[in-house]
């Protein structure tokens, strides 16, 4: 469903309800798990600690849940949407607010407090979603709050845009007026000025409309909305376009991703960096213990530095435990004819080169560990395509070349799905599947699934 929303007012109530739900859900959610009592035991609480939290969760409720989008009659809404926003937005929260208490020490927190507090908070911004969903749904049933449009063209993008329009009532969109390109002179812009018009939709072959360019140019000047079909012009695929302008300049921007992609990217480097953080001082044991024991063995190096391309062919120097003997680089000339991948990787099962406790090292992956060093610095991701070495992306086809679009990660989508066992080419087909249908819930679930693959040793 289409719906013509009244500038932000809408936006504004909306934030208040959710905000008013959540401080219900805080307090409500308290009250519960006061009533339960664990082997006749009360539920002792810190007041501060509690109080801390709460505001947290309003600040970071309200970040989440107060971002506008720019309005655009092609985004509609659909309920699923609405669910899929409730549930992210909370998922987020969580990972932050779980973050905040282990950074405050709040263990006193109660868990079973934190798990009724979300499940409730969902539950309840998803019963208000509906309700507004429902409100918006008979709005456009009764004709209100829909947007009017003029549609103008001749091609067939024109006529399946007319019939979609037309099956669709509920989408609120409505044509007021429907013209051949033909018709489009100065007569129709007379019309236009007494006419209630949100837009206008046009759709013609890229020759026609060379002749209309001085009456598009007055009708956008005039303060009425032109959405242009592009199809018939150079007929885009399996791509988003954007405008950009810079100067006097006009570019339209062509790529894989949703700009909205690349803003959830940005929190998911964010989180990337406080984990990797988190993990560093966690695991900096098992750092010692595995430096010491390289050093004891082996000697030095303790670590193994490696050029690699990173995010949009930039080149960093990815860190590992060393795994291999020192002179593994110049013995790996001699033993090219034994490689077990196809395409530009080489990989070979039982690799001379690598030292007992290095294939240990490896069977675990425990050796890439000090990638976290490389996430922490902005280089890497917990999920992504593995990083290429320069001398693999020189023999890539150029479509390989999309894989680098993204940040390189500690695992991905091949690693649950045979690791070493995967060909070359499903594994750049499971990296471009990963890149299309990315999401933090996706990486998330990447990440689950990982950790039984690593604990079943079949690194080599």
């Amino acid at each position: 469903m289409f719906y013509k929303k009244k500038i932000n007012s809408e936006k504004i109530y909306i934030v208040i309800f959710d905000l008013l739900i959540t401080v219900f859900s805080f307090w409500f959610s308290f009250y519960l798990r006061s009533l339960i009592i664990w082997k006749g035991e009360e539920f002792h609480y810190n007041p501060q600690y509690y109080n801390i939290v709460f505001l947290f969760i309003l600040v970071v409720w309200y970040f989440l849940y107060s971002k506008t989008n720019e309005e655009d009659v092609f985004k509609g809404i659909y309920f699923r949407k609405e669910i899929f926003e409730v549930v992210v937005n909370n998922f987020y929260g969580t990972l932050f607010l779980f973050t905040f208490i282990f950074l405050i020490k709040g263990f006193i927190i109660s868990r079973v407090f934190i798990v009724i507090f979300i499940l409730l908070n969902t539950s309840l911004l998803l019963f208000e979603r509906r309700i507004l969903y429902n409100y918006r749904l008979k709005k456009v049933r009764e004709g209100k709050n829909v947007f009017k449009i003029v549609l103008i063209g001749d091609s067939n993008y024109f006529e399946k845009l007319k019939d979609l329009i037309d099956k669709n009532t509920d989408w609120g969109i409505k044509i007021i007026k429907i013209l051949k390109i033909e018709d489009f002179g100065k007569d129709i812009l007379n019309e236009l000025k007494s006419m209630h018009v949100d837009g206008l939709f046009i759709s013609s072959e890229k020759e026609r409309l060379e002749n209309f360019n001085e009456q598009i140019t007055n009708i956008v000047e005039s303060g009425i909305k032109v959405y242009l079909n592009i199809d018939p012009l150079f007929k885009p695929k399996k791509f988003f376009l954007y405008i950009e302008k810079f100067k006097e300049f006009n570019f339209i921007e062509m790529t894989t991703l949703k700009r909205d992609v690349y803003q959830k990217l940005q929190l998911k480097y964010l989180l990337d960096k406080i984990f990797a953080f988190l993990f560093l001082i966690l695991l900096s044991p098992i750092f010692l213990i595995v430096s010491i024991v390289i050093l004891l063995l082996y000697g030095k190096p303790i670590f193994f530095v490696q050029e690699r391309v990173g995010i949009n062919g930039e080149n960093f120097k990815i860190i590992k435990f060393r795994t291999m003997e020192k002179d593994a680089e110049e013995k790996k000339v001699l033993l090219k004819e034994k490689n077990q991948m196809n395409g530009p990787v080489f990989k070979i099962e039982r690799d001379p080169r690598i030292t007992p406790f290095g294939r240990f090292l490896r069977k675990y992956s425990i050796d890439e560990l000090p990638q976290l060093i490389n996430i922490l610095k902005g280089e890497m991701s917990f999920v992504g395509p593995r990083p290429p070495l320069p001398s693999e992306v020189k023999e890539y086809d150029f479509w390989h070349r999309r894989r680098l679009s993204f940040k390189p990660g500690l695992t991905c989508l091949w690693q649950i799905s045979g690791r070493n066992n995967i060909d070359f080419v499903d594994w750049m087909k499971k990296d471009l599947e990963y890149i299309d249908n990315w999401s933090l819930l996706y990486d998330f679930i990447i990440i689950l699934k990982t950790i039984p693959e690593v604990l079943k040793g079949n690194g080599w």
